[in-house]
């Protein structure tokens, strides 16, 4: 009888704590949705940085081509590995 006479409290308990929960929720995947086109973007700034100063350069005899060449490379590989990082912060 006791239980009986709280379920409309009890109810609105829940109803709350679950709009907290979800109000949390929404935030925690608005930051994670944001986090690895972030990094793409970083990414691809520094990636179109190296092919335009890098190439300026070797072009003007300021720096070697195997040397521009590395450059583009390291650049390019980066993408992976904050990628994945970008997976590891969205897990925490």
């Amino acid at each position: 009888i006791k239980a009986y006479a709280t379920e409309a409290f009890e109810t609105a308990h829940i109803a709350e704590a679950s709009n907290t929960y979800r109000e949390a929720n929404a935030r925690a995947i608005a930051v994670s949705a944001a986090i690895t086109p972030v990094i793409r973007m970083a990414i691809l700034a520094g990636f179109s940085a190296t092919l335009v100063y890098g190439g300026w350069l070797t072009l003007h005899g300021e720096l070697a081509v195997g040397a521009y060449s590395v450059l583009v490379y390291l650049t390019q590989r980066l993408l992976w590995p904050m990628t994945g990082l970008a997976d590891v912060a969205d897990m925490y």
